[in-house]
């Protein structure tokens, strides 16, 4: 091959290479990664699924669990464009420049192992005595005779940080059965056991068949929710570093269209509708 070919193919080569690395989107698949907290992730890469169906030159990465904290973190650190969280921003995470975006809410409910029959719903004192100890017997709550069974999650668990929030006298009572870490192996415990009562997000709740309690007579579903009536959800936020741009943009016009809002509800989510962004350590 002449020295001329060679220089000719070489100069191709080279412009090729220069218009894979300048040309956005249609090249390269464009990436977003969403990283923190595990309460939101399955869903998120739901959504993320179907975005990238109907966009398949734009990619979005839903990674495992960092923790709410985790993501904040590594926006604020410039490692993620886009950070999940399962609660508010705190006031001493609170940055200049970051806004969250409320995008659902997960109720936590009170469920039984279906072993308990005869109950359809607690009231809240009924559900701070069984966790605090001081109500033991099925019975003394309108149930079958048996003795209950506690599943408990670790202090710090979204979901009983929800409880301990919104419902009256729930505290960090001393564990009066044992603590789960994960909220799978704790829906596990709670379907396999008899006479068991516990704590968890509504999908969990039902992907386990387990019996879901009305708490005060209102039952958690999307009216109760939206109307709040039921107080005791886990918010979902994404987080962003300023106002999102570009793709970033794109997925998060996308979590609020009326398919990716399907989706939430599928997944026994309740999605809330488009709302400004909230400047940091702004409340729901």
């Amino acid at each position: 091959m002449h020295r001329g070919q060679k220089n000719l193919i070489w100069d191709k080569l080279s412009t090729l290479f220069l218009l894979t690395l300048l040309t956005p989107g249609s090249l390269l698949a464009a990436s977003l990664t969403v990283a923190g907290t595990g309460d939101s992730q399955a869903l998120l890469r739901s959504i993320a699924k179907a975005y990238s169906t109907a966009h398949p030159s734009e990619k979005i990465v839903i990674p495992d669990s960092i923790g709410s904290r985790g993501g904040i973190r590594a926006l604020t650190l410039g490692k993620v464009p886009m950070a999940r969280i399962a609660r508010p921003l705190k006031p001493n995470e609170a940055k200049p420049g970051l806004n969250q975006h409320l995008f659902a809410r997960s109720p936590v409910v009170i469920v039984l192992n279906p072993s308990v029959s005869g109950l359809s719903g607690l009231s809240s004192e009924q559900v701070v005595g069984i966790f605090s100890g001081r109500i033991t017997r099925w019975e003394d709550v309108g149930g079958p005779q048996g003795k209950i069974y506690v599943v408990e999650r670790e202090a710090g668990d979204s979901s009983r940080s929800v409880l301990k929030k919104q419902m009256p006298d729930f505290k960090d009572f001393k564990p009066v059965g044992k603590v789960f870490f994960n909220t799978q192996q704790a829906a596990d415990a709670i379907a396999s056991h008899a006479n068991t009562i516990g704590f968890l997000p509504l999908s969990e709740a039902i992907q386990h068949n387990l019996s879901i309690m009305a708490v005060d007579g209102v039952q958690p579903n999307e009216a109760s929710v939206q109307s709040g009536a039921y107080a005791y959800v886990t918010p979902f936020y994404l987080i962003s570093q300023g106002r999102p741009e570009g793709l970033a943009l794109r997925f998060l016009d996308y979590i609020y269209s009326d398919a990716a809002q399907e989706l939430i509800r599928e997944a026994s989510v309740i999605p809330v509708a488009r709302q400004g962004p909230g400047p940091a350590g702004a409340t729901e």
